[in-house]
């Protein structure tokens, strides 16, 4: 694969969960989400662990996988360890953050959306905290627009 004039090649590692079920190929258009863990939902002890998952990178071509099958009988397909994405330098250091806060899940883009917008995720500051009462049990949900 060529790259961009400016652009940078970044692996990240994957498996058939943080990878669409291996529906990814080269070529594709991914979104790239960190999920990490936030602070606990309560008091003391009893609180339960937040998990927060985030849109880090938006519209990222894909450029290689570490997928292949053998041309042997029964061929069976080798699960993809590693997805190589084509990003700008201001993409590359959110993705080697994100990396290094938690696991990177990629999202397969539809063929129809490929024209939108690409590049790293807009984050707006003031996101609203949902409580969600149910069965006597409460959950806090962060919501962005």
């Amino acid at each position: 694969m060529v790259l961009k004039p400016g652009a940078r090649a970044m692996s990240v590692p994957i498996n058939s969960e943080t990878a669409a079920g291996g529906f990814i190929l080269p070529g594709d258009r991914v979104d790239v989400l960190q999920t990490r863990e936030g602070p606990s939902l309560g008091d003391g002890d009893s609180g339960r662990k937040q998990t927060i998952a985030e849109t880090i990178l938006l519209n990222v071509r894909v450029l290689a996988l570490d997928q292949t099958t053998s041309a042997e009988k029964d061929a069976k397909s080798i699960v993809a360890a590693t997805a190589t994405l084509e990003v700008g330098p201001t993409e590359a250091e959110a993705l080697a953050k994100a990396k290094a806060s938690g696991p990177v899940t990629l999202a397969l883009r539809a063929y129809t959306d490929l024209g939108g917008p690409s590049g790293v995720a807009r984050r707006d500051e003031d996101a609203s905290i949902v409580r969600i009462n149910r069965g006597g049990q409460t959950s806090s949900i962060a919501v962005r627009p």
